[in-house]
């Protein structure tokens, strides 16, 4: 998976997962950022940047995907 960040973007990106599993917590790194951890439905990004947790729940197959406004969604999957 490639990942690249835009510098000082701060749009606000959604991620959904499909599959057994969970997104458990998403931040940004932002010391002065004011959203929960536990706000897994969507984050703010610091300087294009943002990680989560995701718990497997089951087998199978999990997909998450990413969305912001102005991009193209990105997906990935695990076995």
């Amino acid at each position: 998976m490639v990942v690249s960040a835009v510098p000082r973007d701060s749009r606000r990106i959604s991620f959904a997962v499909t599959g057994p599993a969970e997104i458990v917590a998403v931040g940004n790194s932002n010391p002065r950022g004011l959203d929960s951890f536990k706000d897994v439905a969507s984050h703010p990004l610091c300087n294009g940047r943002a990680g989560l947790f995701i718990r497997r729940t089951g087998l199978g197959e999990v997909t998450l995907t990413a969305s912001a406004p102005g991009l193209a969604p990105a997906s990935r999957r695990w076995r």
